[in-house]
């Protein structure tokens, strides 16, 4: 490979994007989700529920639950989904 030939690398496409939402209430939460704006259930986690999933199409919210008190000043996450190919 001479010096001046360019290497080309794949541009990582993003396919979706979950945030992370820090709740003090996981039934009031996920019930608002559910009842009032028609997300699903995608997973549940513990028992009381402390982790969950709610999903509307391809977009969804992970809620974890933070305890009797949530500062969003404190608490800030994301999920970055990509194709399996870059994996």
């Amino acid at each position: 490979m001479s010096r001046n030939s360019e290497v080309s690398i794949a541009r990582p496409e993003l396919t979706s994007i979950e945030a992370q939402l820090f709740i003090t209430d996981m039934k009031s939460s996920s019930d608002f989700y559910i009842e009032k704006l028609g997300f699903k259930i995608n997973f549940v986690y513990g028992e009381p529920a402390f982790y969950c999933q709610v999903m509307r199409a391809a977009h969804g919210f992970i809620c974890e639950w933070s305890g009797n008190q949530c500062s969003p000043t404190i608490f800030t996450s994301a999920s970055i989904c990509y194709p399996p190919s870059l994996r």
